[in-house]
């Protein structure tokens, strides 16, 4: 076997195994813990105004 046909088999292993973790992993295979996703959206805060009455970057025209 040639070098391309040694590394094209373990590429294509490689992925079918991945496909095979992926499909036991959704049917529950693993357990029931999960990877936690991102969490709730939140509004963004509001910055507090300037104590001094500084406009910051200046006043837009």
């Amino acid at each position: 076997m040639t070098r391309a046909r040694v590394l094209g088999a373990l590429l294509a292993l490689i992925l079918l195994v991945c496909g095979v973790v992926i499909y036991l992993d959704q049917r529950g295979a693993f357990g029931e813990t999960s990877a936690s996703g991102p969490g709730p959206a939140t509004a963004p805060l509001t910055p507090n105004p300037p104590a001094s009455g500084d406009p910051g970057y200046g006043e837009l025209k």
